[in-house]
């Protein structure tokens, strides 16, 4: 159950950046560093997140049945 939450949140936070940042960006309404800036926060958030995943299969690797 847990796993259709996280897939359901990831195509609505694609849509808010899209709809807050992207479009008014194309509009001429949000600045480019403002812009890059939350890009690159999304962009930390992200390379964490895989650095957590790549730790949680090495620790069930290490892992040796008696």
């Amino acid at each position: 159950m847990g796993k259709a939450s996280d897939d359901r949140h990831l195509p609505l936070f694609a849509f808010v950046v899209y709809g807050l940042i992207v479009f008014p960006k194309a509009l001429g309404y949000v600045s480019v560093e403002l812009a890059d800036f939350l890009f690159q926060v999304e962009k930390r958030k992200e390379r964490r997140r895989t650095f957590l995943r790549m730790r949680t299969v090495v620790v069930h690797m290490d892992e040796k049945p008696f």
